[in-house]
């Protein structure tokens, strides 16, 4: 705006100074020697004041032009420092993001390490536990397996004489807890009549016939 402004004005000075120029140029010819020379130095001193004029207009117009250089420089050098400031925070930002993405994704690591190892650890103690009750149950089972029942000894009194016949009477392998428990079970009535008969032999006073037999 300032500049159409100026141009304005310039304009209308210079059409001002053709038209008296003009004037001037014809009272100059057409008047006395002296006025004619006084007119020249008129002129000349027109002349002089007229490129000085135009010399500080162009003057003028020079510092507007720098003016508003240096004025835009300016602007262009805040604009590019507040965009530099901005981008070095963008910058910023984008590292401090960047680390707690790492931070997560190390502590996510570490999660999942914790996680696969209590996982085998698991895994090894539910192993282990599994082995010790298989060794467990095959130590129970060798247990039940080689329990014999025997009756070795079978006593018998017959008018005041004991006889003692030796010779198995039972003898069965349990393979099962259950199958031995019938086993005991079986067998009872006969243990505890013998116990009862050698309780009875031991405590009673032997014949003066007293004798053993025994198997060949």
């Amino acid at each position: 705006m300032s500049d159409v402004f100026g141009t304005i004005i310039i304009l209308g000075i210079t059409g001002s100074v053709l038209i008296y120029w003009c004037i001037y140029c014809v009272r100059l010819h057409t008047g006395s020697p002296q006025r004619r020379r006084e007119g020249k130095e008129k002129l000349l001193d027109y002349h002089v004041k007229m490129q000085a004029n135009q010399l500080q207009r162009q003057q003028k117009l020079q510092n507007i032009t720098n003016e508003r250089a240096a004025h835009e420089n300016s602007m262009s050098e805040r604009i590019q420092l507040v965009l530099s400031k901005e981008q070095s925070k963008l910058d910023d930002q984008r590292h401090k993001i960047r680390l707690a993405e790492l931070r997560r994704d190390n502590e996510l690591k570490k999660v999942m390490e914790n996680a696969e190892d209590e996982r085998l650890k698991r895994n090894a103690a539910r192993e282990r536990a599994a082995i010790e009750l298989r060794a467990a149950k095959h130590e129970e089972k060798q247990k039940i397996s080689t329990a014999t029942i025997k009756v070795i000894d079978n006593v018998v009194i017959e008018n005041g004489v004991a006889s003692t016949t030796k010779h198995i009477q039972r003898e069965r392998i349990a393979a099962t807890e259950e199958e031995a428990t019938r086993l005991i079970e079986a067998v009872s009535p006969e243990l505890q009549q013998i116990h009862q008969l050698q309780r009875a032999a031991a405590l009673a006073p032997p014949p003066s016939n007293f004798q053993i037999e025994g198997d060949d």
